[in-house]
């Protein structure tokens, strides 16, 4: 479906979630896919879960079908963080990674990958 809206990552399993926006639902399902086969989803509760349930457990699942204004998209999936409170989801605000701390374990690599690079004088 290439559409733009709200969408659910659903734990058929355990019934946890996770909700995000999109500007086109079959690309980031596809893209969310490929993260969690690969190990490498940003978001670490889901890909523990995706492991430790397998792909079958999962449903991705589409909320509400809205238009792809920037504005909107964070209006709407912000309702449905409110409303459904996903477990899977880190950052509670929509639109905003205002709040979150890094492990300390993802600052060490942070750290590590900047090592060496100049610094701008800004």
């Amino acid at each position: 479906m290439n559409q733009s809206g709200i969408y659910e990552i659903f734990n058929q399993v355990d019934g946890k979630r996770y909700i995000g926006q999109t500007a086109n639902f079959i690309r980031r399902w596809r893209s969310h896919k490929a993260a969690l086969k690969t190990g490498n989803h940003h978001c670490e509760p889901l890909q523990r879960a995706w492991v430790k349930y397998g792909a079958t457990a999962f449903k991705f699942n589409i909320l509400l079908i809205c238009a792809s204004t920037r504005e909107q998209l964070v209006l709407y999936e912000q309702c449905c963080l409110d409303a459904f409170n996903p477990e899977y989801n880190l950052l509670r605000v929509a639109g905003s990674a205002l709040g979150y701390k890094h492990t300390e374990a993802t600052r060490e690599r942070m750290s590590v990958s900047h090592t060496g690079v100049p610094r701008s004088e800004e």
